[in-house]
């Protein structure tokens, strides 16, 4: 899943030292909770709200229900797909439901992919707005702590005097 690429490539970026085989989007959210984390980076907080809506138990006990209905309804689905039977029906008919098997229509099952491929391109998103947030506060850090460096200038020169 993508989201768990996304939970490894944060713990290696912020050096968080999760165990590999146990890194998953909602155990880095867990740790990150158990470590106190700060989360004064907008992409972090956005990716966290995302990680409300894929796990309706939120590591945040604050929040029982999952904001984003659609999700409730996707992640039936996967439960269905990886742990019971789903079965794909034609357009138009009906969704069964049982305590072993899940039958829903194609068109559901389209829409549903739809709308998690989207939450996957969100991600991906606001894990770029992350590292930038992030990079960008390094780079603040940096310049004040070496303001007093010399700066140094560099001379413009017509391109037929670059040519010997």
């Amino acid at each position: 899943m993508i989201f768990n690429k996304i939970a490894l490539f944060i713990n290696e970026y912020f050096n968080l030292g999760l165990s590999l085989n146990r890194i998953s989007f909602l155990n880095l959210f867990k740790e990150l909770y158990k470590k106190n984390y700060k989360f004064n980076n907008y992409g972090l907080k956005g990716l966290l709200s995302i990680e409300k809506d894929l796990y309706k138990i939120s590591v945040n006990k604050k929040f029982k229900n999952s904001v984003d209905p659609k999700m409730d309804d996707i992640r039936t689905i996967r439960n269905y797909m990886e742990h019971r039977i789903l079965t794909v029906k034609d357009v138009g008919e009906l969704k069964q439901h049982t305590k072993l098997e899940l039958s829903i229509p194609m068109d559901e099952l389209d829409s549903n992919s739809l709308y998690l491929l989207q939450k996957c391109r969100e991600a991906i998103i606001l894990v770029s707005l992350m590292v930038k947030e992030n990079e960008d506060k390094k780079e603040a850090k940096f310049k004040a702590k070496n303001n007093n460096l010399p700066k140094v200038y560099a001379f413009k020169y017509d391109d037929d005097l670059k040519t010997r």
